[in-house]
């Protein structure tokens, strides 16, 4: 295969000033040379725009285009992305993450196997700083490190494929656009129900910043909730896990009139606790091992927000105004 096929890497970006001269950097600077960037910028309100401008006009194979969808999830810009490119791959990746030098090369060499639909590479958390980041990587190491697992959860539809061929894309019915998040899922199942592969290549590896501060992570998870509703709405265990985190209000709320209650609020994060000795346990060797005992702190930061724009979206179904 060598460098003959081109890659065309897709970049939705709202909003990326902070982290996309670096994310364009570490594509620009890949040991596969053959490939574009499509910067989508989805109506910033920074200096994402500028930005991309200034990458696009000086590097030839870096093209910008603008448009108004504001901040109603990444599928339609990641569609959009990819009906403007013409590369025999398509590569999607994130505004906020920057790739290994050989990331590329190494996915693309996994795709010389016809019977292989899509590659995975290895995520790492890009300079955590906060316990909230510092929770997820050790979260993410065990996690990604451990092949057999990531091999499971590929089998079972949790992962989604970074990089796929167009002709692939096209004959399975590109994104689907009705969804506002897990379009590269919904995408990922159906290579493996076409009989496709999708492959996990370790030595691949990409860092992804996250939100690190409690403002912004409660806000992020609450628009998070409600742009996976769509794709997650008839998941059953999905719909336990929004109710587990929702029914720690009410259960608060009542903690201060009835006894019973305020033992309910004692018992309500123990699953969390032994989920993060569990981690703790694991992590031994990890720089961070001591966060994954805020285990249900970091839970509840991240999943009671999410929980209530999962409700806002549903509640919106129902009435027939879906944000999305």
């Amino acid at each position: 295969m060598g460098m003959s096929m081109k890659v065309s890497v897709i970049m939705a970006a709202r909003d990326e000033d902070a982290t996309i001269a670096r994310s364009i950097e570490s594509l620009l600077n890949q040991t596969y040379k053959n490939l574009e960037i499509i910067v989508v910028n989805d109506g910033s309100t920074d200096n994402t725009q500028d930005i991309a401008k200034r990458y696009s006009s000086k590097h030839s194979n870096v093209i910008l285009k603008n448009i108004r969808y504001m901040n109603k999830g990444c599928v339609r810009p990641r569609y959009i992305g990819i009906e403007n490119t013409d590369g025999e791959i398509i590569f999607v990746v994130d505004a906020d993450a920057i790739y290994a030098k050989d990331y590329v090369e190494k996915c693309v060499s996994c795709l010389k196997d016809k019977k292989v639909g899509g590659v995975i590479g290895k995520i790492r958390v890009w300079d955590p700083k906060t316990f909230i980041s510092k929770y997820r990587d050790v979260l993410y190491r065990l996690r990604f490190d451990d092949v057999e697992n990531i091999e499971r959860e590929i089998s079972e539809g949790k992962l989604a494929a970074w990089m796929f061929r167009r002709e692939d894309y096209v004959r399975l019915g590109k994104y689907d656009r009705s969804l506002a998040y897990g379009e590269d899922r919904d995408f990922a199942k159906r290579l493996l129900d076409n009989g496709l592969k999708i492959v996990y290549e370790p030595k691949a590896l990409w860092y992804h910043r996250w939100k690190e501060y409690l403002g912004e992570t409660v806000l992020n998870n609450f628009e998070m909730g409600q742009q996976n509703y769509g794709f997650s709405k008839g998941n059953f265990k999905v719909w336990l896990k929004v109710l587990y985190f929702l029914s720690v209000v009410p259960v608060f709320l009542f903690s201060f009139v009835y006894f019973y209650f305020g033992l309910l609020l004692l018992l309500h994060p123990i699953p969390l606790f032994f989920n993060g000795v569990r981690l703790f346990r694991r992590g031994d060797h990890l720089e961070y091992r001591y966060y994954a005992l805020l285990g249900p702190v970091v839970s509840y930061v991240y999943n009671i927000p999410y929980a209530f724009g999962f409700l806002l979206e549903f509640l919106r179904d129902v009435a027939g105004v879906s944000k999305f």
